[in-house]
């Protein structure tokens, strides 16, 4: 895709995410809610892993951003980076971001478990949430740099 085209898809997105809060802010509702599946497809660089996960992140009041998933079947241990081994990062589609969020990993056997987190954003945080451009990363023993990826309010 060339950039003026991604831009377009980009801004068109933030427009639509804009038109769904207006919807919210008119019925009442405070909640924000989408999931992901996360793949090796997505993931920087990519990968063929068999492994499975998926997330869903509420978001209450245009603030408080809420995440929690479970993963399965990783090729390997998982790997602590910057805290945690499964990060809530702010970085578009294809692009390697910075952390937002180290979350909380619940495992018995460092191959499969559930995790969670919590922060209240900030204003350039919302709009990069609201842009797309949040997602999550699982970082393990073979894939340092994250076996698997999923972008929140990704197409």
């Amino acid at each position: 895709m060339d950039a003026r085209r991604s831009r377009w898809v980009r801004g068109g997105r933030a427009v639509l995410w804009m038109a769904a809060l207006s919807a919210l802010s008119a019925c009442g509702s405070g909640e924000l809610v989408l999931g992901t599946k996360l793949s090796g497809e997505e993931a920087l660089p990519s990968n063929s892993s068999f492994a499975s996960a998926s997330a869903v992140a509420r978001l209450f009041e245009l603030q408080r951003l809420e995440v929690s998933g479970t993963f399965g079947n990783l090729s390997s241990p998982l790997l602590e980076v910057e805290g945690s081994a499964i990060h809530l990062r702010h970085g578009p589609r294809g692009e390697v971001g910075s952390a937002v969020l180290p979350l909380r990993v619940e495992t018995r056997d460092q191959v499969s478990g559930a995790f969670n987190g919590h922060l209240d954003l900030n204003g350039e945080q919302l709009s990069a949430y609201m842009a797309g451009d949040f997602y999550l990363v699982i970082f393990t023993e073979s894939h340092p740099q994250g076996e698997l990826r999923g972008q929140l309010g990704g197409d």
